[in-house]
């Protein structure tokens, strides 16, 4: 099987890896977390905010902050966006092959390969900030779980409605509000945002019940990706089969 997402950026490719919007958007993406860090850089020493009881916050705007960026880019991804090549009544190879051994290992690979950009500037808010190796990764996963999340359900949305639906356009874009800043008075627990702060703040790992939190989060969004991988692969199943009798 060919994986034409690796390299080609033809109409074939919702998002290609290497295309040149891709990397213009990794670049934009990179440059906003580096002013970031300039503009919000703590401005006494790690050692006086432990004797003042206080953490550096800088850890928790940088992650949150490439947390929104990963997970609308990828939200863009999901249904087309970022290839300007795509016909909007041509399909795309994911809806063309099975899911579970072609998109949703793009979706995975691209995923992964959209945060690694990040991670050096990552890292370097993490140690500012004196977070533990463990918990950066348990950050990182946050960000990864949230934008494959926002990812999966565009994507599920553009097989149903298609790519020049207006419905479709708005109803990925109420989910990405709804999911990142609607669970925050609701359902608090599982708010992407709510987990970086609380990881920021040393509370997982000293808490049990923040502790929780943080694998209840995963839970869920990870039975959500789940659920929508399972009705994508019947519905291009059923497309596929239809394609082959007719």
């Amino acid at each position: 099987m060919k994986f034409n997402y690796l390299t080609d950026d033809n109409e074939k490719c919702l998002a290609p890896f290497f295309s040149e919007v891709m990397i213009a958007v990794a670049l934009y993406g990179i440059f906003i977390i580096a002013a970031l860090l300039v503009i919000c850089w703590p401005q006494k020493s790690f050692f006086s905010y432990i004797h003042t009881g206080t953490v550096p916050i800088l850890f928790f705007l940088t992650f949150a902050v490439t947390l929104i960026i990963n997970a609308y880019i990828n939200l863009r991804c999901g249904r087309g966006e970022m290839n300007k090549k795509i016909n909007f009544y041509n399909e795309v190879s994911e809806k063309e092959t099975d899911f579970l051994t072609y998109g949703l290992i793009e979706f995975l690979l691209h995923t992964s390969f959209m945060i690694l950009p990040h991670l050096p500037l990552l890292l370097l808010a993490a140690s500012v900030s004196g977070i533990s190796a463990v918990n950066v990764i348990k950050a990182v996963s946050v960000i990864f779980t949230a934008s494959l999340f926002c990812r999966m359900f565009a994507f599920v949305i553009y097989i149903f409605e298609g790519r020049a639906s207006w419905v479709g356009y708005l109803l990925v874009r109420a989910f990405f509000i709804l999911f990142l800043f609607g669970t925050l008075p609701f359902f608090r627990r599982i708010n992407p945002f709510q987990i970086l702060y609380e990881i920021n703040s040393g509370l997982i790992g000293i808490d049990n019940r923040y502790h929780q939190s943080y694998f209840l989060y995963l839970a869920a969004v990870s039975s959500a990706v789940f659920f929508i991988a399972v009705v994508t692969q019947i519905k291009i199943k059923r497309h596929i089969i239809k394609e082959r009798l007719t």
